[in-house]
């Protein structure tokens, strides 16, 4: 049985965390007092298309993070590497930084030249406040155009 002030601690942890997601545009995850998750994180969109960066074998970038409505809730770092001979897929590590309520690392390999619509799927190597202990599977479209989106599972 819980006491006042156990009870108290998690309802307020609770509201903490819904605000946090209302004023990010991102819902927080809802986190029961017997069994506590990692936060899911909902589909969003990374947009490369004002990413600045390096290119070649070896590239490293950022890209904005927008939720379903367009608004910027974070930002997207990256590096990535050609790991095949022929040059067609590559390896790349990023952490989604999500405004003030966790980040979420992730590796994936995807066609470097994907078309419109394609599907991979990479790891989610862990998390960080909101999101930690998040593992699992991380899912991306290509939508063209310089933008993926991504969901975690």
């Amino acid at each position: 049985m819980l006491n006042r002030r156990t009870t108290a601690a998690l309802t307020a942890t609770a509201l903490a965390l819904a605000l946090a997601g209302a004023l990010s545009g991102i819902n927080a995850p809802t986190r029961a007092a017997a069994a506590p998750r990692a936060g899911h994180l909902p589909p969003v969109t990374l947009d490369f298309t004002k990413a600045d960066g390096t290119s070649g074998d070896v590239t490293d970038g950022f890209a904005a993070v927008k939720d379903s409505d367009g608004n910027v809730v974070g930002t997207e770092y990256n590096t990535c590497a050609k790991p095949t001979p022929d040059g067609t897929k590559m390896l790349c590590t990023g952490v989604l930084d999500i405004n003030d309520i966790g980040q979420i690392s992730h590796s994936t390999v995807f066609p470097v030249d994907p078309a419109a619509d394609a599907k991979f799927t990479g790891v989610t190597t862990g998390g960080t406040l909101t999101y930690e202990g998040l593992t699992g599977a991380v899912k991306l479209t290509a939508k063209g155009g310089g933008k993926y989106e991504i969901e975690s599972s």
